[in-house]
């Protein structure tokens, strides 16, 4: 299996394109490792997503947390 290379840009209609892991793709990524957790009640520390060239990432989720809902005080 070949490892992605993200020094050579992609060309597309004769404009050069850069590879590598866009904001798109950190937040999708970002989002599904949320609603899972939130689904399943347990931390999730790695996430695979595919991205629309087809490619699938496998990303580490750096700080798995589940915490109190929104507006739940402490104090009330």
């Amino acid at each position: 299996m070949s490892e992605l290379s993200f020094d050579a840009p992609v060309w597309h209609h004769g404009k050069a394109l850069r590879k590598g892991y866009t904001t798109g793709s950190c937040a999708t990524a970002a989002a599904k490792v949320a609603a899972l957790m939130v689904l399943r009640q347990h931390l999730i520390h790695q996430v695979s997503i595919v991205t629309p060239s087809g490619v699938t990432l496998c990303l580490n989720v750096e700080s798995p947390h589940i915490g109190r809902p929104a507006g739940d005080s402490r104090n009330s």
